[in-house]
């Protein structure tokens, strides 16, 4: 069976239009945890662990302040 070019046309439309819509779906940002410096003892809120002589002290939070415990996007 041939396919006439107006149909694998289509095809093409139909694939692109589904990858840029399964591109465009929301995604839930990294949840914030508070680590502890070793040298110090001071605190520090972020998404990633700040390098050597940090400590996880607490989390996940849902904000940069990490004041709202859970994680981003999960209902309450």
């Amino acid at each position: 069976m041939k396919l006439h070019a107006s149909h694998l046309t289509c095809a093409r439309l139909f694939a692109l239009a589904l990858s840029c819509a399964s591109g465009a779906l929301p995604a839930a940002s990294a949840p914030w945890y508070q680590w502890r410096s070793q040298f110090n003892g001071e605190f520090y809120c972020t998404q990633l662990k700040p390098g050597e002589g940090w400590v996880l002290a607490d989390g996940p939070f849902r904000d940069a302040g990490c004041r709202q415990k859970g994680r981003p996007g999960e209902r309450r």
